[in-house]
């Protein structure tokens, strides 16, 4: 495994930095739990500015609506177990199908105020008068925890979105040309054109979401709406390159010697798509000229010949779709100079808004996590144990956190994995390390190593998740506050009941 670049670095350095001003602060408020500032800045930390103030927002919002439904939901539900454990179940289910509906990254909001309520709600079932105490206090520390994350990545050393997203057009045009080149071919492989296809859509997702957090970068308003349209286009290229191939196919077959007098154009078309942002979008003109002058020459008094013109009015169409998106690139590129492209594919705005959403499904993940957290909270109320909280806790992020996906089983088994590593983590630190320790220096000296180490790999999308369950689980079950105060038998109990709530979640799931 190669080490993370520099940068990935800078970022981590940056990120522990954070995390240790936001616990220095907690300290030195007295807030109860310092350790959830901690936790926040790694939760909200990433590598690019824009897309750590938008996340620090939106937990920010999601923190503040989870915490007041559980001072609101507590105190006159707190009798009714039963009621409390559906109203609970409720509350995270509703939560969780509007943020399922949302494809922004704003989803955010009432994804963390889904489950945010259940965790402070239930650790206070078994003493009520300190809802207040304890959701105030946890929005206090994560507040801090998400202002100290957003500055320091915005001040220091700041990696922006805009030349990131700039980058990814251009990958993805790259990846477009080759997927029309493919689609366009006389002979290619279906396999590969269908992988090609999912990856090219699964690109254009990623940018989708990069174009949202635009808008809290130092990008201007021009540079975000050139990317909106140059995204619009690369979504209406997929429909349009099979249009094109479609009469092309069917015209090789029955008329092979007037597809291979087309096959010029496609060529030159897919030639001109492969020099990607180096090419010159002026060579649309020549290519518009050479199909005018071809279907001048047809006088489509054949099915030959109409298949022929139905070719070259979706290939005119393909040069002004891939016109305008090397202009609209171009234009992105030079935003200072508020350039303003001509563009020649026209679109209807309303496409750009139009999203599928299959309401079963979602409402099936929704009532499938509430039911979830029902017979949780119903097994942990019948168990006695007061650590049982900590299960119910684990069943509503669990559920959550993996809700969108068909099969979540295997990433709820590398969840339970992570949280056990960053458990055994915590205990090694707890019980062997962090006694010997006596200042807030000392403490932050042996924190350093293994969490700038972990930190660092927070970049590679593959090790993100992964990261992020390890830092999380090892600062919370360290339980970092203004005296040492660890005990083994609280520690085990805490553990054992975050392990069995992801055993749970696994099983319910299966």
């Amino acid at each position: 495994m190669n080490l993370p670049p520099w940068r990935d670095w800078l970022y981590s350095v940056k990120a522990f930095a954070a995390a240790m001003i936001a616990l220095y602060i907690s300290l030195a408020l007295s807030l109860p739990n310092p350790y959830w500032s901690v936790t926040a800045v790694y939760i909200v930390s990433h590598p690019l500015s824009g897309a750590t103030s938008s996340k620090a927002l939106y937990r920010a919002l999601g923190t503040m609506i989870g915490a007041a439904a559980a001072i609101a939901l507590v105190p006159p539900l707190v009798g009714s177990p039963v009621l409390m454990s559906l109203a609970t179940a409720c509350w995270t289910g509703t939560l969780l199908y509007l943020a399922l509906l949302n494809r922004t990254p704003s989803s955010y909001i009432f994804m963390l105020a889904a489950y945010t309520m259940p965790l402070i709600a239930m650790p206070t079932l078994m003493h009520p008068l300190t809802v207040w105490d304890v959701g105030l206090a946890r929005t206090e520390e994560i507040l801090i925890g998400i202002v100290c994350a957003a500055v320091i990545n915005s001040v220091v050393f700041p990696k922006r979105i805009g030349p990131v997203l700039g980058e990814q057009m251009a990958e993805l045009l790259d990846a477009a040309a080759q997927w029309t080149t493919q689609l366009l071919a006389i002979t290619s492989s279906t396999e590969r054109r269908k992988h090609m296809r999912h990856r090219l859509l699964a690109d254009m997702v990623a940018l989708d979401a990069l174009i949202h957090q635009l808008s809290y970068d130092s990008a201007s308003h021009l540079q975000a709406g050139h990317a909106q349209q140059m995204r619009l286009r690369m979504t209406m290229l997929v429909p349009q390159a099979s249009a094109l191939s479609d009469p092309l196919h069917v015209l090789r077959q029955r008329n092979p010697t007037l597809a291979v007098a087309l096959g010029g154009l496609v060529d030159a078309l897919t030639a001109w798509m492969q020099e990607g942002v180096a090419a010159d979008p002026a060579e649309a003109d020549l290519l518009r000229h050479a199909v005018a002058h071809r279907q001048a020459t047809l006088a489509c008094d054949h099915i030959d010949q109409v298949l022929a013109l139905n070719t070259l009015l979706r290939l005119g169409e393909m040069i002004d779709l891939w016109q305008d998106c090397l202009n609209l690139h171009c234009a992105y590129s030079q935003s200072g100079d508020g350039l303003v492209p001509q563009l020649t594919y026209r679109t209807r705005q309303s496409i750009e808004r139009v999203s599928h959403f299959d309401h079963g499904l979602l409402l099936f993940s929704s009532i499938s996590t509430a039911a979830a957290i029902f017979c949780a909270c119903m097994m942990w109320i019948q168990s006695g144990w007061e650590a049982g909280a900590g299960a119910v806790i684990m069943v509503a992020v669990a559920c959550c956190f993996f809700a969108a996906i068909d099969d979540p089983r295997p990433q709820l088994n590398t969840f339970l994995q992570w949280m056990v590593i960053g458990s055994a983590f915590a205990l090694v630190y707890l019980f062997a390390i962090l006694p010997q320790v006596h200042t807030f220096l000392g403490l932050a000296a042996v924190l350093a190593l293994p969490i700038l180490w972990a930190g660092a790999f927070t970049g590679r999308p593959q090790h993100t998740m992964t990261v992020l369950l390890f830092t999380s689980q090892a600062i919370t079950d360290l339980g970092l506050a203004e005296r040492y105060t660890a005990h083994f038998e609280s520690f085990a109990a805490g553990t054992l009941s975050a392990v069995l709530g992801m055993v749970f979640a696994i099983v319910w799931t299966a």
